[in-house]
This record gives structure tokens, C-alpha cells and sequence, in this order.
């Protein structure tokens, strides 16, 4: 059998102190793993557009939620603007009670 030689700048030591003054930071990326939801929810927040629509959403919902509610609509009064044709107050015109 042959014998090899063996560069010394290669061993590796198993020696706590030799690995601690040898010591590198690791390129790995230690993070812990995300769930699903959370790689959706970063993948949405980097979408411009989606955050926009979202907000837009929320705030077309806030106001459907705050807005007062309308008391002039009766369904049991009688109205004198049946067939009427398309105005400024009934856009499309109004059915045989009365209603737009």
C-alpha cells in the first residue's frame, strides 16, 4: 500500500477549543420555517395593489357599518310617484308603489 500525504492546513479538529477560534458565522438562514399563512400574508403585504384593494374594502365596510340608518323608507305608505319616469331623485324611474 501507498502511503499519501496529508496538508495540515486541511485537518479538521475536534477540539472545543480549536472549533471556537476557528469559528465563522454560517450563511445558512437559521429562521424557523413559516406556516402557510404566513408566507401568504407577506406574499399579499408585498403586493401593492392587494393592500390597497384591502384597505379600499375595509373602508367601504366601515362606512356601511357607521352610516345611520335610513328611516324615510316606509313599505306601508302610499306614494303619489307611481310610474314616474327617470328624475334626479328616482334615477331609474319608479314600479307601480311608488319605490325606484
Amino acid at each position: 500500500m501507498s502511503e499519501r500525504e496529508v496538508d495540515s492546513s486541511k485537518l479538521i479538529v475536534d477540539s472545543p477549543e480549536a472549533a471556537a477560534s476557528s469559528y465563522q458565522p454560517s450563511t445558512i438562514n437559521h429562521q424557523l420555517p413559516s406556516s402557510p399563512g404566513q408566507r401568504a400574508w407577506r406574499r399579499f403585504c408585498r403586493n401593492r395593489l392587494a393592500v390597497l384593494s384591502g384597505w379600499f374594502l375595509l373602508a367601504v365596510i366601515a362606512f356601511a357599518v357607521i352610516q345611520p340608518p335610513v328611516s324615510r323608507f316606509r313599505p306601508d305608505q302610499l306614494s303619489d310617484a307611481q310610474f314616474q319616469p327617470p328624475t334626479a331623485q328616482h334615477w331609474l324611474g319608479t314600479d307601480i308603489h311608488g319605490r325606484d
